[in-house]
C-alpha cells in the first residue's frame, strides 16, 4: 500500500505563514538590468571611467545608509537596496529559512504558547495555529489516526513486526511497481529513490520512517497474510499458468561494463550515420583501457568512474552491472541492454573468475567487460513458487483488498466518536482565543462509520 503520507504540520504551518506574511509584501515588478552601450553610427564607442571607491574608513557608522551608487547626483543607499530585495524575494527567502527550522522542530515538545514566528509585534505561538487547523482538517486527521490505530492493534494481535526487514521488502516492491508504471507509461527511466525524493518533498530516508510508510507496510503484510489462508491452490495454479514467463529463471552473467557509445555525424541523407573512421578510433580507446586494466596500471573500477559513468546510471560505482540475462535483458527496468554479441562472449568466458574481455563492439558501442560469474537457467516449481505467487496476486489487487481488509477491521472494531465541534471550542476557549468558528465543521462521525 503505502500511500504518501498526510501533509505535516511544519508544511501546513509554512503555507499559513506564507499567507500571512505576503499580504504585507509588495513584489516589485521591475528589476535593474545591465545594459550594453550601443556604438554610436560613425563614432567610437563611449568611454565609461570606473566608479570612485570609497575607503572603508571613510563610510558612516550606519552602513545601511551608506550610498552603493550615485545617479546624476542623487544616492542609492544600502538601505534600499536590502528594501527592494526583501520586497521581491523576502518571503521566499524566510520560507526558506522557516523550511529549515520546521524540520528540526520537534512538535510534540512544544507547549501551546511557545512562539513559533514573530515579526514585529505579530506573534504566531502553536495554539493559534492549531486552532486554524482544527477547524479545517481535524476530520481528516481524526480519521487517519483512527485508521492508524486499528492497522497497529491488529498487527499486535496478529503478531506482525514492522521491522527493518518487512520495511525493505515494502521499499523494493514499490521499487518494482516503480520502474513497470513507467514503462507501462512508456516514460523514461527516473531513479526510484529520486522519484520519492522530488515527489515528497522529504529525504528517502525519511519518508521510509514515517508513520504512514510503516503502517502501509505494515497493512500489506496484513493484507498478504488473509490472501495466504484465502486463495485455493486451483487459483494459484491458474495465475501460475497465465504467467509462467514471470517465473522463469534466465541463464544470466554477472559482469561488469565500461560501456562507450560510437559518435554519429550526419550522412548525405541527413541520418545519423557511425563511421568507420569513429569505429576505428573508439576501438583503439577501449583497446587501450583493456591493456591499463590487464596490466594493472588502472583499476577497472577507477576506468568506469572516470569513463564509463556517463553512459550507464544503473550499475554501482565500479561499474558492476550484477546479473544480466542471456538475451542482454537486465531487471532494471529502463536500463541499458547488453548487446547479445557481447553476451555471446560473456557465456564463452570460462573459470576461473573474474575474466576481462576483450572489448566486444556492437551496432551501438563498445563494452569491455568483466565476468564475474554465471547462472544456469531454471523451469519454474509451482511448490517453490507458492509465496511468491500471494504476494504478485495481491499485488495485481492490491487496493480491492486492502480496503477488504481495513473495512473488516473497522467493522470488528468498537469506534467511540466524540463532537469534534464542541472540543474544538472548548480547545480555543482554554487558549484563550477567539471562539468564532467557521460555519461548517467536520462532520462528527463519518457516514461509512458504525454509529456507537
Amino acid at each position: 500500500m503505502s500511500e504518501p503520507a498526510a501533509v505535516p504540520l511544519g508544511v501546513r504551518l509554512k503555507f499559513l505563514v506564507i499567507g500571512l506574511i505576503a499580504g504585507g509584501l509588495l513584489v516589485y515588478a521591475l528589476r535593474p538590468t545591465t545594459a550594453s552601450a550601443t556604438p554610436t553610427a560613425g563614432g567610437p564607442l563611449p568611454v565609461t571611467k570606473p566608479a570612485k571607491t570609497t575607503p572603508v574608513a571613510a563610510v558612516a557608522s550606519d552602513a545601511g545608509k551608506a550610498p552603493v551608487a550615485l545617479v546624476d547626483g542623487h544616492a542609492i543607499s544600502l538601505r534600499e537596496v536590502e528594501n527592494t530585495l526583501l520586497k521581491q524575494e523576502g518571503v521566499q527567502q524566510l520560507m526558506t529559512m522557516l523550511d529549515e527550522e520546521f524540520k528540526r522542530t520537534n512538535w510534540e515538545r512544544l507547549g501551546d504558547h511557545d512562539i513559533l514566528v514573530q515579526i514585529n509585534s505579530w506573534r504566531v505561538n502553536r495554539v493559534s495555529v492549531v486552532a486554524q487547523l482544527l477547524k479545517q482538517k481535524a476530520g481528516d486527521a481524526r480519521e487517519d489516526l483512527i485508521g492508524i490505530m486499528l492497522v497497529r492493534n491488529a498487527l499486535t494481535k496478529e503478531g506482525v513486526v514492522v521491522d527493518d526487514a518487512l520495511i525493505a521488502t515494502e521499499v523494493k516492491r514499490m521499487e518494482k511497481r516503480h520502474y513497470e508504471g513507467l514503462e507501462a507509461r512508456k516514460q523514461p527511466h527516473m531513479d526510484f529513490r529520486a522519484f520519492i525524493e522530488q515527489t515528497q518533498k522529504v529525504p528517502f530516508e525519511q519518508y521510509i520512517a514515517q508513520e504512514g510508510f510503516r503502517m502501509g507496510a505494515g497493512i500489506r503484510a496484513l493484507v498478504e497474510r488473509r490472501a495466504a489462508a484465502q486463495l485455493t491452490d486451483a487459483h494459484l495454479t491458474e495465475w501460475f499458468d497465465r504467467h509462467i514467463d514471470r517465473y522463469r529463471v534466465q541463464a544470466a552473467a554477472d559482469i561488469s561494463s565500461i560501456y562507450i557509445p560510437f559518435k554519429t555525424t550526419k550522412g548525405p541523407d541527413g541520418k545519423d550515420q557511425v563511421t568507420q573512421e569513429e569505429k576505428d578510433r573508439l576501438t583503439s580507446v577501449m583497446v587501450q583501457f583493456h591493456q591499463a586494466v590487464f596490466k594493472r596500471e588502472l583499476s577497472f573500477e577507477r576506468t568506469f568512474q572516470i569513463w564509463g559513468r556517463p553512459y550507464e546510471q544503473n550499475a554501482d560505482a565500479g561499474g558492476r552491472l550484477g546479473l544480466v540475462n542471456r538475451d542482454g535483458s537486465r531487471p532494471i527496468k529502463g536500463a541499458r541492454r547488453v548487446s547479445q554479441r557481447a553476451m555471446d562472449e560473456a557465456f564463452a568466458a570460462q573459470p576461473p573468475y573474474p575474466v576481462l574481455l576483450s572489448p566486444v563492439a556492437a551496432e551501438l558501442g563498445i563494452d569491455l567487460l568483466l565476468v564475474h560469474a554465471r547462472r544456469a537457467g531454471k523451469e519454474p516449481v509451482f511448490a517453490e513458487l507458492r509465496a511468491q505467487l500471494v504476494a504478485d496476486i495481491v499485488d495485481s489487487e492490491l487496493a480491492d483488498r486492502t480496503k477488504r481488509v481495513l473495512d473488516d477491521l473497522r467493522r470488528a472494531a468498537v469506534i467511540d466518536y466524540r463532537s469534534l465541534p464542541t472540543l474544538i471550542s472548548q480547545r480555543v476557549a482554554d487558549a484563550g482565543l477567539s471562539s468564532a468558528l467557521p460555519d461548517e465543521l467536520p462532520v462528527d462521525v463519518p457516514a461509512e462509520a458504525p454509529a456507537p
